[in-house]
């Protein structure tokens, strides 16, 4: 039994709290919950250190979602292949540690930026308890949040929410009209975004409705953003009683600035908040929101009477495969309704769309993953093989069978089409938020190292035969990368092979605008790229060209039970060649710890540079590697009857 809560004379809840405790009916008793021996005790900290700890987390959370929003994805025909490298909690730590300066430069530049064009006192520092703080009163309740920046003058007062993300996701809601892109923002004359519809601009109003009602939604990619600036709205204007017209903007990174190359005396960049600020206006969505932020609290001081944690029906609260903001207690919600760890209904790619009892059936929406659960229907073998897709369908034979999904045929004519040599490329890079070199944008991914294995039609590969390049400090080294590249990868001939080619075509691309003078060899690299998981996961426009009919190329070439819904290189490799494990790499085992290991490596003495340089080393070659193994396997199974 839980006690109710008792003896505490304020409960405090913060912006990270309030989000959280949103979610569900249980999730305030789960996390405030302790046990004593056998006896559940409700227990609140509410010292101001642990306060402030809540917010920095969530801070630190935006940051590492945002490098996993702006990584560059190749727009592949399935989503899953998005796949980002989990940190574990050391990992995190240590990324975070090591970005946490430009955060709080980037909130200093927003706060500058503000000042700048109203005038009047801002108050933000980038120590949270410098902070302006703000704090109201429901029911017994205490309801605060931590400023990023706050601007008052004789007119007016206004809140800016900092995040490290970037305009893009805004500017990017909107709709098409002839094939042209039409967002639902433009900007007013200081150069801040608005809303169309609030600057009087002519809009197809279905359309623009449609896209705007994601920036309430909690869960969408912007609707976080916002939902926490209508949060601050409601504990400012309760709290607030002076009565100055507000205004609540978001600051986040403008996604098409340039760094210039400007340094000071230290050598650091120099920036223009002016220009690498952008601000959005979000006075009236917040507005909006204000009922809806109303009925949320009530509800969470109702879960702070009842604290019960009986379990709940699951959904999108759960935000379930969210890269940073997944319920930590999903697993209890999972193990209660019995969804085995693998082979669950999770495991079907796409099962995010739902499934549906017949596909001809416009009208009848998709059966909710969740709402099945709750049925009971809980594995992969649960569900009917006739809602599925096509993709689904060949998951649920395979696990049926215990036997791989292959396609021999269309997997032995994309081999025949790779021209020798075989260059097998892998890239390293640094998505910092704020561009380092001349060129840069903002998140955009700069190459600090490659690993190549040349394969010859006539010769036998070996692993250790392995060109490479790796930066060993953090001067611009872009440049000498490129001519390490070419010097090993000749014009015109043979396939650069790849896995999941939208990153190194990406990268490349970006190489050439950046270094015109090497744009013939670089687009000759970049045009014989041939990506590997086509040989895996299918690709419809190859398999075209090589003839197979709408069926067979709208299918998987090859799935087996262990892959579940992923087709990322660590997840694939192990089915192929199982002896080849990162988990027996020192140090460097994924691609976030390959940036933190670039990153320390200026910091480190000689015996320790030189053991990391190792670990890098190891670590990027067995990318490359990997490809040469799971080519041969698949040359191999070709040739079995």
């Amino acid at each position: 039994m839980y006690n109710k809560y008792k003896g505490v004379d304020i409960v405090k809840i913060s912006k990270t709290k309030f989000f959280n405790y949103i979610r569900c009916d249980r999730y305030v008793a789960l996390e405030e919950t302790t046990y004593l021996g056998d006896k559940a005790v409700i227990s609140f900290d509410e010292s101001l250190e642990d306060l402030y700890t809540q917010e920095l987390e969530d801070k630190k959370k935006d940051l590492i979602q945002s490098l996993h929003d702006n990584l560059d994805y190749d727009e592949s025909d399935f989503e899953e292949d998005n796949t980002f490298d989990p940190l574990s909690k050391d990992d995190g730590a240590e990324l975070i540690r090591l970005l946490q300066p430009q955060y709080e430069l980037i909130e200093q530049m927003a706060a500058t930026k503000v000042k700048t064009l109203f005038g009047g006192q801002v108050i933000s520092d980038r120590n949270t308890f410098q902070q302006k703080y703000i704090e109201t009163e429901i029911e017994g309740f205490h309801f605060f949040a931590f400023l990023d920046a706050y601007q008052e003058d004789n007119q007016m007062s206004r809140i800016i929410e900092t995040k490290a993300s970037t305009s893009s996701k805004f500017i990017n809601l909107g709709y098409k009209v002839s094939k042209e892109h039409i967002s639902i923002f433009d900007v007013d004359e200081l150069g801040i975004y608005r809303l169309k519809g609030e600057l009087g601009i002519d809009v197809d109003e279905k359309k623009y409705q449609h896209h705007r009602k994601k920036l309430m939604m909690k869960y969408e990619a912007t609707g976080k953003y916002v939902y926490d600036l209508a949060y601050q709205r409601f504990i400012n204007e309760h709290s607030n009683k002076n009565n100055k017209p507000k205004a609540y903007f978001l600051a986040v990174l403008n996604h098409q600035y340039v760094y210039d190359g400007k340094k000071d005396d230290s050598k650091n960049p120099i920036y223009n908040p002016m220009d690498i600020i952008t601000l959005i206006d979000l006075t009236q969505v917040t507005k909006d929101l204000q009922p809806e932020i109303s009925n949320e609290i009530q509800k969470i001081n109702s879960r702070l009477n009842m604290m019960q944690a009986t379990p709940v029906h699951m959904g999108k609260h759960c935000q379930k495969d969210h890269a940073t903001r997944e319920c930590p207690f999903i697993n209890i919600c999972l193990s209660e309704k019995k969804v085995p760890q693998n082979n669950s209904l999770f495991a079907y790619r796409n099962y995010g769309k739902g499934f549906k009892e017949d596909s001809r059936d416009k009208e009848t929406p998709p059966h909710d993953v969740y709402d099945l659960v709750e049925e009971g229907i809980t594995g992969i073998l649960d569900i009917p093989r006739e809602w599925l897709s096509k993709v689904q369908q060949i998951q649920y034979d395979v696990i049926k069978s215990g036997k791989p999904y292959i396609e021999k045929e269309m997997i032995s004519e994309g081999i025949k089409t790779l021209k020798y040599p075989l260059y097998h490329l892998d890239f390293e890079s640094f998505a910092s938020p704020l561009p380092r070199y001349i060129g840069e944008k903002p998140y955009q991914q700069s190459l600090f190292q490659f690993s190549l294995h040349i394969e010859h039609e006539s010769q036998v590969v070996e692993k250790d035969s392995n060109y490479f390049y790796i930066a060993l400090d953090h001067e611009d080294h872009r440049e000498a990368l490129i001519k390490k590249m070419i010097e090993y990868i000749p014009i015109n001939q043979g396939n650069v092979i790849v896995y999941n080619k939208g990153f190194e075509s990406g990268r490349i691309k970006e190489l050439i605008q950046l270094f015109p003078q090497y744009e013939k060899h670089l687009t000759s690299i970049r045009n014989r790229i041939f990506d590997l998981l086509y040989l895996v996961r299918g690709n419809k426009n190859l398999y075209e060209q090589l003839g197979f009919s709408k069926k067979q190329r709208e299918t998987l070439v090859y799935y087996d039970e262990n892959f579940q819904r992923s087709y990322s290189i660590k997840q694939v490799l192990p089915v192929f060649v199982p002896e080849l494990n990162y988990k027996k790499l020192e140090e460097v085992q994924n691609g976030q710890q390959a940036q933190i290991a670039y990153y320390n490596m200026p910091h480190l003495d000689e015996k320790e540079r030189k053991i990391t340089y190792r670990n890098m080393l190891e670590y990027c070659k067995q990318d490359t590697w990997a490809m040469v193994a799971i080519l041969d396997k698949l040359r191999f199974i070709c040739r079995t009857k």
